[in-house]
């Protein structure tokens, strides 16, 4: 089976971005990464990727392995992410992250990705419970990670507080810039990008900075 091709992005680009980048996990299926790597529509090119490897406590994404794979060999700037549970221990999702992925010197640091709220909690809870996930990872690899949510779930539960310190990657689509008081390093714009390689939808993004700028968001 050989995926469809892709020749147009069929989104609207931020303007004034020059590094892009695209995150991806099972719901994207097998991916031709090298037909990824060789995309162009536009001034868009994939920089950057991001890939799921784990959720909760024993997740492992089933396609984490291939794509981590598929796009080392590319040689693609890279890192992954974890779909954090708030109802389950914290300090077990940092180490089944951290045994689940193996990151190299020059990769993205690792993301924390939350998006739920567990009812009959704090907010607190949830950001001490978010915050011992950052602390672990930070702890083990020498630099923090970077904290993935929405534009309206940060601004409603994290703002304001210690997760502030943390490098911000905000999802806000259908805007021409994310309406947050987070100080945000990447913006995750659109989930309707079409991608060479790729078959259906896949999440775009942008960083802000230069492409050399990233690596203040990389494994030392």
């Amino acid at each position: 089976y050989q995926i469809p091709e892709v020749t147009e992005i069929g989104i609207n680009i931020p303007e004034g971005y020059s590094v892009h980048g695209i995150d991806v996990s099972r719901y994207q299926l097998e991916i031709d990464w090298e037909r990824v790597k060789n995309y162009q529509s536009g001034d868009f090119k994939v920089d950057f990727v991001i890939i799921k490897a784990t959720e909760g406590i024993s997740l492992r994404d089933p396609n984490f392995g291939q794509n981590w794979n598929g796009a080392r060999m590319q040689d693609f700037k890279m890192g992954a992410y974890h779909y954090f549970h708030p109802h389950l221990d914290p300090e077990t999702q940092a180490n089944f992250f951290v045994n689940s992925v193996n990151l190299q010197s020059g990769d993205i640091v690792p993301v924390l990705d939350i998006e739920e709220f567990q009812p009959g909690t704090t907010i607190e809870e949830l950001q001490q419970s978010c915050l011992i996930w950052l602390r672990l990872i930070e702890r083990k690899y020498g630099v923090k990670p970077i904290v993935y949510t929405s534009a309206k779930f940060y601004d409603n539960y994290f703002a304001g507080s210690e997760i502030d310190e943390y490098p911000v990657w905000i999802a806000h689509y259908h805007v021409n810039k994310p309406e947050t008081k987070a100080k945000w390093a990447f913006w995750q714009h659109s989930d309707r990008a079409q991608i060479d390689g790729i078959e259906g939808d896949v999440d775009a993004n942008v960083f802000k900075g230069s492409f050399e700028e990233i690596n203040k968001y990389c494994i030392p």
